[in-house]
């Protein structure tokens, strides 16, 4: 079971106020426990750091993100980079798209990212990632 985490999905880990926080934090867990890695990108934790940065104390802002750094070091957690190929096809489905002004270009690379991987469960809270139609499965 491989999964990407977008950026409302660290965001939900990241705030225990968060209504979907618990669903979240066992699904995390339990991808650890299967030994399963969980995805990410490097635009994805870009916005989270901007977010967290500009809504929380700087203390668990930093703790948070040396958390996500720490359990990419270990393995736990794989940062994709968007490269410029997936920049291009990004773009691509940005321009397909054009009816859609409400998916961020960050989630267009997501959507790249998790095509190429197979990757079909996304943590998130949004519902950009159905809506898409490319077979993407929405969890908690």
């Amino acid at each position: 079971m491989s999964l990407f985490i977008d950026t409302s999905g660290w965001l939900a880990l990241s705030s225990r106020t968060h209504p979907l926080h618990r669903e979240c934090v066992t699904l995390y867990e339990m991808t650890h426990h299967l030994r399963e890695a969980a995805y990410t990108s490097d635009y994805v934790l870009g916005e989270v750091v901007t977010s967290l940065f500009k809504n929380a104390h700087y203390a668990e802002a930093s703790k948070f993100v040396d958390g996500i750094m720490d359990a990419s070091r270990l393995g736990y957690v794989v940062i994709e980079r968007v490269t410029p190929e997936r920049f291009d096809k990004a773009w691509e489905l940005r321009t397909q798209h054009h009816h859609r002004p409400d998916i961020t270009f960050t989630e267009f690379t997501s959507f790249v990212i998790m095509q190429e991987m197979g990757i079909q469960k996304v943590m998130t809270t949004n519902t950009h990632f159905q809506r898409i139609r490319m077979g993407f499965e929405k969890v908690p």
